[in-house]
């Protein structure tokens, strides 16, 4: 997963906050996210330009990607030529790893 996340400056869009990341993330992932993104005395502070009207601006851009990975033996397939190579010396496993990546931009 790729993503930008923003904490928008309304009155100097230059002084927004903005961190992305490529990251693949699992039930095991420690840590999803920054330690430190914008100080909370920062965000409500009335002249910093991140709180206007009682409003604060998010902005998130998210993209997902799906991923999905075989392995064929082919051993199994390669049973007839088998024969041949064990009279030259050269049997191996032999595999077909195959990887998919959906949603890729």
């Amino acid at each position: 997963m790729s993503h930008r996340l923003s904490v928008m400056n309304q009155k100097v869009e230059e002084k927004s906050v903005t961190k992305e990341s490529q990251n693949r993330y699992s039930k095991a992932a420690k840590d999803w996210g920054w330690r430190e993104f914008v100080t909370l005395t920062s965000l409500f502070d009335q002249d910093s330009g991140f709180l206007v009207q009682d409003t604060v601006v998010f902005s998130a851009e998210v993209l997902i990607l799906k991923e999905t990975s075989t392995m064929q033996d082919l051993t199994d397939q390669v049973t007839e030529s088998a024969n041949t190579a064990s009279q030259t010396g050269n049997i191996g496993n032999r595999s077909i790893f195959t990887w998919k990546v959906e949603n890729f931009l």
